[in-house]
């Protein structure tokens, strides 16, 4: 009997949906909800439906939808090489296929008819994997949304239904560009065989603005370290925590106050409410995480920083290998990932104030 064992890959410009700079306003269009419905056979055929709102912000015809047949991933220490066949291809306007590249290019829209504001559209196909030619277990290994996105993804949600039981420890995603290992955006429930899920950067937002802050933050630390200036030193990382506390508290007290607003408005839906509500406090701490680190590298204990980090990974990770042994849920990665970041920062305080004892 086959083990089941199943690894989700999500690979696309996720990074927007983190920091939304608007670099690809130019297209035309954003990608305001981005729903994906798989429901997978034991027979390796997957029944995808897809369902994208766009905005147009000045007339286009459409948009281009491009579905990779021809797929390249590793395999218990081999290169495997699968190539689909997509059917059953349906979508809510016109469109036109080719192609190229071992990708299907799915042109929706009219030469002849531009359109701007709000435009629906659904997408419905078989997406037939084929025989993957191993008989010690079964996978499941699929991009969802594709790699050839050109413009800012705001929302995304998926639901995957297995055939049967899996696994639970096995299941494994990513999130961001092509090759990318990043997860921590993407949360899930799994319900007996089906897995609901979507990419949640929305306690990570204020990271951007902290980030912003600890960069300005290393050169004045590693030059009035260098010179010996431990007070002002001190002064400088005082603000920098300070002014990342600034902006976290008040998005903290946001995302506690009113979860489901910001869930209903951002993703369309209430799912998370809780696990929302327990980490938000916990971020507090990860918001001063990189003022910290910045504060290490700058008094040359980079090595300091890397280990304490190192670390937390470590405990995360065997946190979570021990509550998803206990079946808990995601209730398991949200303790887990509170664990580590406790520990990430509590360690980073700690050092640093004993390098800059005088």
């Amino acid at each position: 009997m086959k083990k089941n064992y199943i690894k989700l890959l999500f690979v696309s410009f996720f990074l927007f949906l983190v920091f939304p700079l608007g670099v690809n306003a130019s297209n035309g269009y954003t990608i305001e909800n981005y729903e994906v419905d798989i429901k997978v056979n034991e027979n390796n055929v997957l029944n995808i439906k897809e369902v994208i709102d766009v905005n147009f912000e000045y007339e286009k015809h459409g948009i281009i939808r491009v579905i990779p047949y021809k797929n390249t991933y590793y395999r218990t220490g081999k290169t495997a090489e699968t190539r689909a066949l997509i059917k059953n291809l349906n979508v809510n306007a016109n469109y036109t296929t080719s192609k190229e590249n071992g990708e299907l290019k799915v042109k929706i829209g009219d030469a002849s008819t531009t359109l701007t504001g709000n435009k629906q559209y659904v997408i419905t196909y078989d997406y037939d994997v084929g025989d993957d030619n191993v008989d010690d277990y079964d996978d499941f290994y699929f991009n969802v949304i594709g790699t050839n996105w050109d413009t800012e993804i705001k929302n995304v949600r998926f639901k995957i239904e297995m055939p049967k039981e899996f696994d639970t420890t096995k299941v494994n995603f990513t999130v961001g560009k092509y090759g990318s290992t990043y997860y921590e955006d993407v949360k899930y429930t799994i319900n007996e065989t089906t897995i609901n899920g979507y990419v949640m950067p929305l306690l990570m937002l204020p990271s951007f603005f902290t980030l912003a802050i600890s960069q300005a933050l290393l050169p004045v630390v590693s030059n009035s370290y260098c010179n010996n200036e431990l007070n002002y030193t001190k002064k400088k990382i005082r603000q920098a925590i300070f002014f990342s506390l600034i902006i976290g508290i008040p998005a903290t007290i946001v995302f506690m106050i009113f979860p489901e607003f910001l869930l209903k408005t951002i993703y369309n839906t209430s799912e998370g409410i809780t696990y929302i509500r327990v980490l938000a406090p916990i971020f507090i701490l990860h918001y001063i995480q990189s003022p910290l680190t910045s504060s290490l590298q700058a008094m040359n204990k980079a090595k300091c920083a890397m280990m304490g980090t190192l670390i937390g990974i470590i405990i995360k990770t065997g946190a979570l290998i021990i509550f998803l042994n206990l079946r808990i849920g995601l209730w398991g990665l949200i303790i887990a990932t509170s664990l580590g970041t406790i520990y990430i920062t509590l360690h980073h305080i700690y050092y640093t104030k004993k390098y800059l004892k005088n």
